[in-house]
């Protein structure tokens, strides 16, 4: 029985069980704030009143509905069995493995990459409900200096930023341009300007009537893109030349613990690897700072580049979708392609000033914007 729907912003919510139904994976969640009546609905009661969720009420949600993130030490722990299970691969295949044990099979990472096909995806892998599954229930952890940051980009990251696999110019009739880009950042963000574009969220939209057309593009952004998933694909270009050293008895776990510290610890790592990995992101973007920002028009054509070329995919998925005719609207005149090149400057817009902050934060540029100071 469907008892709520989100109609406002994300939330928080903590976990408290977990069930296999129907071959969906269920999560228990407790509410754990007050402004639910604000967010969430139920039917109407008998004089048309929408109800509304409170604190402490609990209520079982599917999986594709909730974000989760684990502990920092149990992912850990459980990364460290893994990598003892597997300790006969090398480093780069374990990677490779761990990657493709968190994704369906049906997404194109082993094409875009250039990795061969696995025989263990997120759909092969038996549902257990004793307990949390490494990289299946949560995808994101607590760093020890508290940040939310999401594991699976960091791991996709390491698997595509090996040397040589760059340039996968086409999967079946798509193409997807760059390996790296397609399967991290601008995948992502291009998925969200194809979300926004297509109008994909109606009940969001529905429940904000005249809302901005800014607010209308950042929750597609932020849906898509938000800064957890974004620090990931940003990290891992820190330990880059690491993974492709492919360093006999080298591990993933601490790999990890070079960027993010060790359980209890606190600034320890993350600054000075996520300076490096932001160094080397710019670099192999070509992006280059224009005084004392990295926001310029020149920055902003080479991720909007990057952004659309992604996007024309998801576009051609949706037009996959509904059938022969809209496939041959894409590949013909009738589809508005600037209307994509548009609003996939946008999106470029609102992650060259996200690249602008991480760059202050972490001492590549003032830690105050010009336009800021006075």
């Amino acid at each position: 029985m469907l008892i709520g729907k989100l109609i406002g912003a994300n939330m928080p919510v903590k976990v408290k069980g977990k069930a296999i139904k129907g071959g969906l994976t269920w999560y228990l969640l407790e509410f754990s704030a007050n402004d639910y009546p604000k967010v969430v609905s139920v039917p109407k009661n008998a004089d048309g009143d929408v109800r509304a969720l409170y604190k402490s009420h609990r209520a079982w949600a599917v999986e594709s509905a909730v974000a989760t993130y684990v502990d920092y030490n149990v992912f850990m722990a459980q990364l460290r069995a893994f990598e003892m299970i597997h300790r006969k691969l090398s480093l780069k295949q374990r990677i490779t493995l761990l990657r493709q044990m968190a994704h369906p099979s049906s997404l194109p990472f082993d094409a875009v990459i250039g990795t061969s096909g696995g025989s263990v995806y997120e759909e092969t892998r038996p549902k257990v409900y004793e307990m949390y599954q490494l990289v299946r229930d949560a995808k994101a952890f607590l760093t020890p200096r508290g940040e939310l940051v999401d594991i699976y980009h960091f791991i996709v990251g390491m698997d595509v930023y090996q040397q040589g696999r760059m340039g996968r110019e086409r999967v079946k009739v798509i193409r997807l341009g760059e390996s790296d880009p397609s399967a991290t950042w601008a995948g992502d963000i291009g998925a969200g300007a194809a979300d926004a574009l297509l109008h994909k969220d109606k009940d969001y939209e529905d429940n904000h009537p005249g809302m901005r057309e800014a607010d209308r593009i950042l929750h597609y952004y932020q849906t898509r893109a938000p800064s957890q998933d974004l620090l990931g694909d940003l990290d891992a270009w820190g330990v880059a030349e690491r993974v492709d050293h492919n360093a006999t008895g080298d591990t993933i776990s601490s790999i990890i613990e070079s960027v993010y510290g060790r359980g209890n610890a606190t600034k320890m790592g993350a600054p000075q690897l996520r300076r490096s990995a932001l160094e080397n992101f710019l670099t192999r973007h070509g992006l280059t700072m224009s005084g004392s920002s990295l926001v310029s028009v020149a920055n902003l054509e080479v991720l909007k580049y990057y952004i659309n070329d992604f996007g024309r995919v998801w576009i051609y998925r949706a037009q996959m979708n509904k059938g022969i005719w809209s496939r041959s609207v894409w590949f013909g005149s009738s589809y508005d392609k600037p209307a994509l090149a548009a609003m996939s400057e946008k999106m470029a817009a609102l992650y060259l000033r996200w690249l602008d902050e991480q760059c202050r934060l972490n001492g590549l540029l003032p830690s105050v914007a010009p336009a800021a100071r006075r």
